[in-house]
């Protein structure tokens, strides 16, 4: 994301600068560098331990925005 002056935002946003909220299942999205529900791959190539352990469902409330 780019703000207007054309600086990157690494972080997004919303416009009183607070960042947007993410179920654990969107988080293991992002970690296993994956927008499908998928239970292993990007940083934990073995998966993760716990009680929630796959990502989320694109199409689904828990799944990628």
């Amino acid at each position: 994301m780019t703000t207007r002056s054309g600086a990157v935002n690494l972080v997004p946003t919303d416009s009183n600068s607070l960042a947007y909220g993410r179920t654990a299942e969107r988080v293991l999205n992002v970690v296993f560098l994956n927008p499908n529900q998928i239970d292993k791959g990007g940083f934990f190539p073995d998966g993760v331990n716990g009680s929630i352990v796959s990502s989320g469902n694109p199409g689904s409330a828990t799944g990628p925005a």
